[in-house]
This record gives structure tokens, sequence and C-alpha cells, in this order.
């Protein structure tokens, strides 16, 4: 078991919360928009690599301006700079280049759940172990069960999610019954049942790691999750949508307990022509970042993030890009160790005049602002993490985002690269919010919640499916 066990985290080495007012800060929002910071952890992005080999291939042949700076490094530089765990969370082998939106996310679906078809199906064990457990190690506290019977939604929800707890965990449920109920219309699913955690990060891990995530256990766990993350066999679910408006927007979202969903496509269309107000040949060629410092989940603990300033997370991008102002426009606010940070605030708008925004970790290796800035008009620059979005595989380097080093050591190479490379930089920014626009629709995320519920269900051992006591209908 011991020789399994060491053979699978091997596999599994290499695959991406922001939370609080992180998409708020992005919107350029006041501080309205803050949570109060509860669970953190998890994510050190996959994304090295992913969609095949091409994740990190340099692609910068479409774009030949002579420079005296290198190129990109090309794959095989990039997973040799890379830490193991930043590559990668298993072999997803070649998802589709240019396959219909629904072709991809089947092909993802299977990739997220291949752990358990491996492992010979979904005993419901599996899941009902993680939602029964009590208080102490591998306690899930924001858990909840999904029920689909007779194409009808029951919710057994003993941590009383809905009503006890802060209002972006029931904004989550919310959302993921309503994409549970969008993804059962065509009547391809049948009964289904599903543990869910409306935490911002995994809920359990599979491999060893020095993360501040749960602890690791041998056995996979097929928990839907706000995100994926490389040590961890949880199966991520579309739930950002509502609290991200709520918090990027909260003149509009901040009190509507209702309908955030249904005004996603066009607060997303609204914010991409805002974005494309100003052209390319007149944004700034820098980089721009604001945000509030966030104690990085690479961090055993608080302590060991302030003992270590400027090495981690935001603090390190700011270390990184001092001193360069004509490359770099990038503020922090919050303290690290000794350190205050002030920032100016930028509002959305005025960060679309910089042809570059850099995307960054929040407190858990993931933050939800990354949506915000690919439906954008400035190219991103991806900060390779160990958790993130159920999207995010079928990113491409320099085709969707342009990647940097989870530390940010090739930053600044990549910054000049896109000035020396202008054509292929803003290529990228019109390309990554052409994927968005597409796969981050309402249309776009249905067919993923649909086909990861379609796979994970042809995995159940059991489909004879009880309502538990207490569970109320949806």
């Amino acid at each position: 078991m011991g020789l399994l066990f060491a053979a699978w985290c091997i596999l599994l080495h290499a695959h991406k919360v922001a939370v609080l007012d992180d998409a708020a800060y992005a919107a350029g929002v006041p501080d309205g928009g803050v949570r109060s910071a509860s669970a953190v952890a998890a994510r050190l992005l996959f994304w090295a690599g992913l969609p095949g080999s091409a994740w990190l291939a340099h692609r910068g042949n479409a774009d030949t301006a002579s420079s005296s700076e290198p190129p990109p490094p090309r794959d095989a530089d990039m997973m040799v700079a890379i830490e193991p765990l930043t590559r990668s969370r298993q072999p997803f082998g070649a998802l589709p280049r240019n396959a219909s939106v629904g072709l991809a996310y089947a092909a993802l679906a299977k990739a997220y759940t291949a752990p358990f078809r491996a492992f010979g199906g979904i005993p419901r064990a599996l899941f009902m172990d993680v939602l029964e457990r009590g208080e102490g190690v591998g306690y899930c506290a924001t858990c909840f069960l999904v029920q689909v019977k007779t194409n009808t939604i029951y919710v057994y929800d003993p941590r009383g999610v809905r009503n006890r707890m802060s209002p972006f965990h029931a904004l989550r449920m919310r959302e993921v019954l309503l994409w549970t109920k969008l993804a059962l219309r065509r009547g391809r699913i049948g009964d289904t049942e599903f543990v869910v955690s409306v935490t911002d990060t995994v809920a359990s891990t599979r491999c060893a790691h020095p993360y501040r995530l749960a602890t690791p256990e041998a056995t996979p766990r097929p928990i839907f999750t706000i995100v994926h993350c490389n040590v961890s066999d949880n199966i991520p679910f579309p739930m950002f949508a509502g609290d991200l408006l709520r918090r990027a927007f909260p003149a509009e979202f901040w009190t509507d307990r209702g309908g955030r969903v249904s005004r996603w496509d066009a607060k997303m269309a609204a914010h991409a022509t805002s974005a494309a107000d100003v052209p390319w040949v007149a944004k700034q060629p820098r980089a721009v970042f604001r945000g509030v410092v966030r104690v990085s989940a690479a961090a055993a603990n608080a302590s060991a993030f302030h003992a270590t300033c400027g090495t981690l997370g935001r603090p390190a991008l700011a270390a990184r890009s001092a001193g360069r102002p004509h490359l770099f426009d990038v503020e922090i606010e919050g303290v690290c160790g000794h350190t205050t940070h002030t920032a100016r605030r930028l509002t959305a708008h005025q960060q679309s005049a910089y042809r570059y925004g850099v995307y960054v970790e929040g407190n858990g290796f993931w933050a939800d602002r990354l949506v915000l800035q690919l439906f954008g008009a400035s190219a991103t620059f991806y900060q390779l993490t160990p958790c993130g979005l159920f999207f995010e595989p079928l990113l491409r380097p320099y085709e969707h985002v342009i990647p940097v080093d989870y530390h940010f050591r090739d930053l600044e190479r990549q910054v000049v690269w896109a000035r020396h490379h202008d054509a292929a930089a803003r290529r990228v920014a019109v390309q990554g919010r052409a994927f968005a626009s597409e796969y981050l629709s309402t249309a776009g995320i249905r067919s993923y919640a649909e086909a990861i519920l379609l796979e994970y269900t042809k995995l159940l051992h059991d489909r004879n499916i009880t309502i538990v006591p207490g569970a109320k209908k949806y």
C-alpha cells in the first residue's frame, strides 16, 4: 500500500483562494467588499504542461520581432525551472485544441475523474465518510450533500451552510444548486449524489505536502470543491460567479441575494467593453497589479509567512518588481512582517490602461480575479500555482496567458519579452478574452457542470439514491 501511495503521489505532483476582497480590489472597489478571512489553503498551480505538452511550449514563432532579450523559456527549460509541485497534477493527455467548448470540457471532466476510474469507481463511503466525520482531523466544516432523484434536487445541510455561515458560503451553495439544475436539463445525468465543500480550498489531500492544507490520507475523496489542487483528488465545480460579482461590483450586487448568475453574461460583457475602451496603442507597456497582502498557503502558518516576507505571494511580486517603474506599476496594501504597505487605488478602467496585468495568488494559491482579467483587454501574466478553478487546464501559454514562475523569478524577463513582441502580447490579450467569452459564459459553465456530473455519476457504485432523512427539496 505504501508503494502504491508513493507512486500515486508522484503522478499527482504537478497540477492550481483568492478570497476576501480580492476581486473587489482587482476591480478598483474600495474596502466595502471585504469579507473576513476564514479558510485559505491550496494552490501552487498545475498548469505547466497541462493541455498536452502545449502548456509551457514557446509560441513566439508567431511574432518574430527582433530583440536582444532572450525569448520565453521553452518547454524543457521551464520544467527544470519550476518546482515539481507546480507541474501537471496528472497525465491529462492531449486535451482538444480546436474542439468545441462541450468537447473540451468533456475531455477535462474525464481527466478530473480519472483517479476514481483507476480506483475502480466511487463507493458511497468515499464521500459520505467526509460528510459524517466529527470535528477534528479531516472535519469538513462547510460540507453538504446534494442528491438528485427523478430529476428533483434535494439538499442535506447538517452544518447549516445555507443559514448559519458567511454570505459567501450560502452564495456558493446556491450557485452549486443552480448549475446542477441547469446541468440536468438535457436528461443525460439521471439520479446521482455528491458532497460539496464551499470553503476556499480542497477538503482533502492525497499526498504529503508542506502546505496549509488538509492532512493527507491514502483514500481518494471525490468531494466537489471550488478549486483543484496538485495534492488532491477533489473535483472542481463552478461556484465562484455569484460571490465574484458581489465583491467586484458591490454597488450592483452586494445586497442582491438572488439572480446574480442570471446577470453574469451581461455583466462580463459590460466589463469587457469597458476594458476595451482604451486602445492597445494607448496602453502603457507596463504590468499592473493592485491587491491586499494575503498569507500564502505555501507558508505553514501566518508566522512563517511574516518571517519570510518578500519570498511568497503578493509581497514576493512587490519585491521582484521594486525599482523597475519602466516595467511595473505594482502596489500592495497591508502588513507583511514589520512592513506596512500602502497602495494607490486604481479602478478597473484605470487598470485597463496597461497592456499587461499580473495574476497573483491570494490566501491559498489561487484568486478569482483571474476571471475578470481574462474578460479584460490586457495580456495576463499568469503565476503558476498549485491550485486553480475548473477551467484553467484549458488555458494555453502564449495563447491565452503568459506564464510566470511561482516565485516570479522570470517575471521581468517575460515582461521584457512582451514589450519586444508587442503583436504576440496583444494576441494573448485578444485570445484570452475570446476564451473567457466562450468557456466562461453561462452556456460554457453549464456545459462543464453537465460534463463533470455525467462522468462522476457514471462511476458511482450505487445509483439507487435514497433521500436521507432531513434533506430538503431545492
